[in-house]
């Protein structure tokens, strides 16, 4: 594993990051917010009832749905209703539908990931000017005025972990490409971003691919890792910005006997992509702390409802755990990796 950054929360801790440090740092950064009212620890299962919609950035997701199940832990503790509504398409305007059908409903708070910083604003500012308090998770809103508080991943942080291991992967030499869903989503450009420096930094003779949008489906990155190999035939390295990506990459690999040959570094810790890190058809896995952020999300939600919002946070920025064959099942990392999309 590459040596770990120095990264400097928002929420005024500064820690080095490593996989075995990473409940440490999550706990360092957001346990006290929700003991300030006892919302972890069931203490409020009595007074008034109230419903909280979650919105994912896409359905039958393993992200979005450990996300799910987290907030369903704290909710049940505290007489809250999960309402679960999201789109099959990871596309602004399928959301902006979701959002539109959630607030004809009325709940009393919504946690949102939004899938374009951009375009979400106008759907989630109508739940504001009806005095509907919002939190929003994984992405970030270009003008997140407003909101109750932002949680989300430290995409810049976890390209960076992402691209050192690269350059050692590789050897510093050949060409490296970067598979992407989709430009223009301030999440995934930091990972991007992130990923670029730092492999340029360690390696600066490798070249680096234009980055491909292969979309949200697996068989758009199984196409776009079949492109690479015929235009790149130096290829050393495949950078999946996304779990469809790399996930993509890893079966068309498999399919031309190339499995271990060129190394798939993956976003996320699917079930699937650490069948993958086991088998060898991926090489390292940049993992999200997709569990605490749901769980630090319906915390907030519980806290500004009943009144307490003393600790809340503006924004908490989250950072990712490096995850190979020699950690992948130490207990601390189990912990993190998510599990099956909800059906």
């Amino acid at each position: 594993m590459p040596r770990p950054p120095r990264i400097r929360l928002r929420c005024g801790t500064t820690v080095v990051l490593s996989a075995a440090m990473v409940l440490t740092v999550t706990a360092g950064c957001s346990a006290g917010n929700g003991a300030a009212s006892g919302s972890g620890n069931g203490g409020g299962g009595s007074g008034k009832h109230y419903t909280v919609a979650y919105v994912p950035g896409v359905t039958q997701n393993s992200y979005f749905d450990t996300i799910k199940r987290a907030m369903d832990t704290v909710a049940q503790q505290n007489n809250i209703t999960l309402d679960y509504q999201g789109s099959p398409n990871f596309d602004a305007s399928d959301q902006t539908t979701v959002l539109n059908a959630v607030y004809a409903q009325r709940p009393d708070l919504l946690i949102v990931a939004p899938v374009d910083p951009s375009a979400m604003r106008a759907p989630i500012q109508r739940f504001l000017s009806a005095g509907i308090p919002v939190i929003t998770i994984d992405e970030v809103l270009n003008d997140s005025s407003g909101l109750v508080s932002s949680i989300h991943g430290d995409g810049k942080q976890g390209g960076t972990v992402a691209g050192a291991q690269m350059a050692k992967l590789t050897v510093g030499t050949g060409t490296v490409a970067i598979i992407n869903v989709v430009a223009g989503v301030t999440a995934l450009e930091d990972r991007v971003e992130g990923f670029k420096e730092a492999l340029q930094k360690a390696a600066p003779n490798v070249r680096i691919a234009p980055v491909a949008e292969a979309g949200s489906n697996p068989s758009g990155s199984q196409a776009a890792t079949r492109s690479l190999l015929l235009a790149y035939p130096d290829l050393t390295g495949i950078y999946g910005v996304t779990e469809v990506n790399a996930e993509g990459a890893a079966a068309t690999l498999g399919a031309q006997n190339k499995t271990g040959k060129i190394p798939v570094i993956a976003y996320d810790g699917t079930p699937l992509e650490v069948d993958y890190l086991k088998q060898g058809s991926l090489q390292y896995l940049v993992v999200q702390q997709a569990k605490p952020e749901g769980e630090l999300a319906m915390r907030y939600a519980v806290d500004y409802l009943k009144g307490d919002k003393s600790q809340i946070k503006n924004e908490v920025v989250l950072p990712t755990a490096g995850v190979d064959v020699s950690n992948v099942d130490k207990p601390e990392i189990r912990n993190i990796l998510y599990g099956p999309a909800i059906s």
